[in-house]
């Protein structure tokens, strides 16, 4: 699960300024799901616009024998109930 507010594709020719859009009010529920990157989640938010009320709840991601994380920048994730992992690591 991702959330890209300042997306740029390669290569990048636009400095980071004040060009991003705002998300928030966004929930994920019940979601199971294994993947192949030890970074299941990733909330890449903008200092001028960040996200906000963003909420997992019962969201379980993992790698197989290793542990998954959701990396966070400039984004306020609230997690509950039985979600895994449960906090950001920061960028």
């Amino acid at each position: 699960m991702s959330i890209l507010t300042r997306y740029c594709p390669w290569p990048c020719n636009t400095p980071d300024g004040n060009q991003s859009c705002q998300f928030h009010d966004i929930y994920f529920d019940n979601i199971q799901g294994k993947g192949r990157s030890d970074v299941q989640g990733y909330f890449n938010c903008s200092k001028t616009t960040p996200c906000y009320n963003i909420s997992l709840n019962n969201v379980k991601l993992d790698v197989g024998d290793s542990k998954a994380s959701i990396q966070c920048h400039e984004s306020a994730i609230e997690f509950k109930g039985d979600t895994s992992p449960s906090i950001c690591t920061n960028f």
